[in-house]
Formats: structure tokens, C-alpha cells, sequence
């Protein structure tokens, strides 16, 4: 605005200067050409030029000064003055945009963030309005003083607004104080909380620290009752060997007197055991008799008995008089039935003996049956059959080595068996399905190396051998004979439905077609 003004001014002083130039060559003209008329007014206009020369001069003064005011002083032409007024000011309005509209984007950040006094948006609006102003003042009527008043506004404007800024940033700081004091309030808290914390984790820390200790040291201790336990532990490990040796040397040497004894007793061909009971009464017309065998002596009812003559000392080569069984077992005695008599002359009489191979009155006799077990040797294992009669007669399977095909192994050796049971007799008849040596298969290979074993074995333990064939005659055993757990009769036609189904028939046993199947049966077996 005070360039403006300037201006103005310069051209005030220019066009007074310019009049009194007009006037003072109006002046000498007619000075000049009414010299006559002019001689006594001589004085009066030299005077007037001399106070309109002063007056032009002090004008002349007074634009310099003007000039030099308004900053222009390197200038001396009007139009070049005025020129440069006119560039300044479009200067200032573009400087003016630049610099507020920096501020009115500042004051939309600072309302942003957090600057909502309404001050704030008025003291904004006020900035675009004045702005406006001015660049209508500066392109409209460009005059100094109107420029001067817009910038007065605007620097108002601009210190309302700085104190606004002023008054809302010190409500935010107190609210940021008060944040800020909460904050470190709850820091504060939190601060304490984790030192505790801390001093709680520490005390933590020395309580472990010292059972850490205590438990080092009883790990030491026990490291050392370890060492001091292992080396007795491998004292106790070679003395436990020692014994080991010492016990099987004994054990091998009692064994060896075992098998001695019970050779030289076999040898006697005496008593094969004493007798289990005697007949104290016989009724032939219901075929039963009483024993002396009682309940407490551990008989039970369906018990398979064979009898011997009161006289016969129990040879291996004695046959039996009768097979019985028994049906009742009281607490006193005992009623049996004559299941089969061998010898017809010789009818049983009270005082016969009464013998089990499988059973005595003190504890079951225990068997063990290895390899193929053959009773009416017609070349088929018959170790099932074998079974319910010991087992008819109170006796116990402790171990079973089937041949392959006939089951598998089962039970275990061991020294309280008092017998193994073999059977090496030759089949009358040689099945249809057998094989030679030359065929010999894996498996029966393999079962031939493990009977060896077991063999040796049941010698090494003390197991004396039995024949089949004597224990079948102890047995009562004839051929032909009902075995327990067979069936005694059977129904035709249920059977014939179940052979051949849907009317299907089935070729008889005996047959050639019945023996062809049979072997191609036998070829598909895996053993």
C-alpha cells in the first residue's frame, strides 16, 4: 500500500510539475509579447515565477522524497516508476497467494489434528475473504492506501488467527498434560507392577537357585551311591554268574543221578505204579461196582479206570481185566461201570487193583506228547483221541509238539512232567496221501529238527519216556473202542443233508473217487 501510495504521489508531482511548466511558458509569452504591458507587472510575475519555481522545486523535492520513500530512488522516470509499482504489486498478490494459501493448509492440518475452535475456521474464511480483497483492490483501483488497509486487515486477520492457534494449542496441551498425567499415572502402576514382578521373579529365581543346589548336590550323591551300587552290582553280577555255574553243574549232576535212578528202577521190570484204589464190591447184574477211591483223593465223575488182578504185579506187558468208568464219587467210596471186559474167564472180583495211568490220589499224572501219535495205526494222528482219554482218566497235557497239519505247539517242558509220550510204531496201513523221505518238505523237516530238541531236551529235564502202546494198555485202551467226547449216535438223514447239500451226493469213504479226492485234498494242504 505505500507503494501505491508513492505512486500516487509521483504523479501528483509530475502533473503540478508539468502545469508550472505550462504556466511559466504562458507566462513568458506573454511576457514576451506584451513586454510593454508586462514591464511594470515584471516585477509581480518575477515574483510569482520566483514562488512557482520555489513551489516546483519543493513539488520536485517533495516526488524525490516520495520516490525515495517508496524504494524506488534508482528510478527517475515516472512511466519506469509506475511500471515497477505495478510489477511489486503483482509480486506481493502472487507472494500473498503462495504464503496463505501455506497457512490455510496449515490450519487444516492444526484442525485435523485436534484444532476445532470455531475461531479457528472463522479466522480461515476471514483469510480467503481479505485475500479476495486485495486481489480486487490490486487489479481493480490500485491504490496505495487500499492496499495498505487490506494488508492491515490481513495482518489482523493473521495475528486473531495466531492467537486462536495460540488459545486452542494451549487447551490441547493441557489435555495432552492431563493425557499425559494419566499415562504416567497408569505407567506409573505399571512400572511398580513390573518391578514387583521383577523382584518377585528374582526371589523366584534364589528359591530354585538354592533347590537347583540341593538338587545338584543329591544328583552328586546319588551319582555317587550309583557308582558305589554299580561296582557292588558287578560284585553281585559275578557271584550271581558264579552260582549260575555252580547251580547248573549241581543241576546237571542231580539230573544225571535222576535219569540213574529211574533207569535202574525201570530196569527192575517190577510195578509200574502202585495202585490207585481197590474193588471192594461187584454186582454183575447192573454191571457196577464200588472202589475205595474217594473225593478227597481228587476223583471226579466220567474218570476212565482200567482193572487189574488182585495178584498181578503191574508189568508193562500185563493186559487189563476191564475198562471202567466212574459215575459216582462220594465221600467214602465210589461206583463205577464196567465199560469193557478183555478177559471173560477172568470176571472181576472185590480186591482187584484198580489203576489210572493218568491219575493217582496225590496229583494228576503230566504227560507230554511229541510227534505223530497213532493209536490204531492206520497212518492218521489220533493225539485228539489220546487227549480225552488221559484227560478221561484225570491226567493233564502239559506240552503237545503235533507233527505239521495236526495243529500247533503249545504248553512248555518242564521238569514236573512225569512222562513224554512217542509213538514209534509203523502204521498197519500206509494212507492214500503220504509221502516218502524224498518229499520230505520244509516244514517236516524243520518239525523233525525241533522234535530232536525236544527230545533232548525232556532227557535233560529228567522225563522218562512211555510208549503209546503202554500207556494205551494202561488206558484200558482196545480198538474199536467208544473214546470220550465221541459221538455215540448219529442221525442218518441229518447227516446225509449235511454231506450233501441240495441234493448234491458226495462219493462213500472207501471208494476210488472218495480215496482220488482225498489226495488231491492232500497235494492242495500246505504241509
Amino acid at each position: 500500500m505505500s507503494t501505491a501510495n508513492d505512486s500516487q504521489g509521483l504523479k501528483i508531482a509530475v502533473a503540478i510539475f508539468v502545469s508550472l511548466t505550462v504556466i511559466l511558458a504562458v507566462t513568458s509569452y506573454f511576457l514576451y509579447s506584451e513586454y510593454s504591458k508586462a514591464s511594470e507587472q515584471l516585477e509581480a510575475a518575477r515574483n510569482e515565477a520566483s514562488q512557482a519555481n520555489q513551489k516546483a522545486q519543493q513539488a520536485n523535492a517533495n516526488l524525490l522524497s516520495l520516490r525515495d520513500r517508496a524504494g524506488y530512488s534508482n528510478l527517475s522516470d515516472p512511466s519506469a516508476i509506475e511500471q515497477q509499482i505495478k510489477q511489486d504489486q503483482d509480486a506481493l498478490v502472487e507472494k500473498l497467494n503462495t504464503e496463505l494459501g501455506a497457512a490455510v493448509q496449515a490450519i487444516g492440518r492444526a484442525q485435523q489434528e485436534g484444532a476445532t475452535g470455531p475461531e479457528v475456521a472463522r479466522f480461515r474464511q476471514n483469510i480467503d475473504t481479505l485475500l479476495q480483497s486485495f486481489r480486487d483492490e490490486s487489479t481493480q483501483n490500485p491504490t496505495f492506501k487500499g492496499s495498505l488497509a487490506t494488508l492491515a486487515s490481513l495482518t489482523a486477520n493473521q495475528a486473531s488467527l495466531a492467537s486462536a492457534l495460540a488459545t486452542d494449542n494451549v487447551r490441547l496441551r493441557r489435555q495432552l498434560e492431563n493425557v499425559n498425567n494419566v499415562n504416567q499415572a497408569e505407567l506409573n502402576t505399571q512400572q511398580q507392577a513390573a518391578q514387583q514382578a521383577q523382584d518377585d521373579l528374582a526371589s523366584e529365581h534364589r528359591k530354585y537357585e538354592t533347590l537347583f543346589d540341593q538338587q545338584r548336590q543329591t544328583i552328586d550323591n546319588l551319582t555317587t551311591q550309583v557308582a558305589t551300587l554299580r561296582a557292588e552290582n558287578d560284585q553281585l553280577a559275578q557271584r550271581l554268574a558264579n552260582q549260575q555255574n555252580a547251580y547248573e553243574a549241581e543241576r546237571e549232576r542231580l539230573l544225571t543221578q535222576i535219569n540213574d535212578w529211574r533207569t535202574r528202577a525201570e530196569k527192575e521190570e517190577g510195578v509200574l505204579d502202585v495202585a490207585d484204589g481197590y474193588v471192594t464190591f461187584v454186582d454183575y447184574s447192573t454191571r457196577r461196582i464200588r472202589l475205595n477211591i474217594t473225593r478227597s483223593q481228587g476223583a471226579r465223575p466220567q474218570m476212565i479206570l482200567s482193572v487189574f488182578d488182585a495178584d498181578a504185579p503191574g508189568l508193562p506187558t500185563d493186559k487189563p481185566k476191564a475198562r471202567i468208568k466212574l459215575l459216582q464219587v462220594n465221600e467214602r467210596d465210589s461206583v463205577a461201570s464196567i465199560e469193557e471186559e478183555f478177559d471173560k474167564t477172568n470176571p472181576i472180583r472185590a480186591g482187584d487193583q484198580v489203576y489210572s495211568a493218568a491219575w493217582s490220589p496225590t496229583e494228576p499224572q503230566r504227560f507230554a506228547l511229541i510227534g505223530k501219535i497213532d493209536m490204531n495205526r492206520d497212518g492218521v494222528d489220533d493225539r485228539d483221541d489220546l487227549i480225552r482219554l488221559i484227560e478221561a482218566a484225570g491226567g493233564v497235557i502239559d506240552y503237545d509238539l503235533p507233527p505239521p497239519g495236526s495243529g500247533q505247539e503249545r504248553g512248555e517242558l518242564n521238569a514236573g512232567i512225569s512222562y513224554y509220550v512217542i509213538d514209534e510204531r509203523q502204521p498197519i496201513r500206509t494212507p492214500s496221501n503220504a509221502r516218502s523221505v524224498r518229499e520230505m518238505s520244509l516244514a517236516e523237516q524243520a518239525f523233525a529238527e525241533t522234535k530232536t530238541e525236544v527230545l533232548d531236551r525232556a532227557r535233560s529235564l529228567g522225563i522218562r519216556p512211555l510208549p503209546v502202546e503202554r500207556l494205551l494198555s494202561s488206558l484200558g485202551y482196545s480198538f474199536g473202542m467208544l473214546i470220550p467226547g465221541e459221538p455215540e449216535a448219529t442221525n442218518d438223514r441229518a447227516l446225509r443233508n449235511l454231506l450233501n447239500p441240495g441234493g448234491m451226493s458226495a462219493p462213500p469213504p472207501g471208494t476210488e473217487e472218495f480215496e482220488r479226492n482225498r489226495q488231491e485234498a492232500g497235494r492242495a494242504a500246505p504241509f
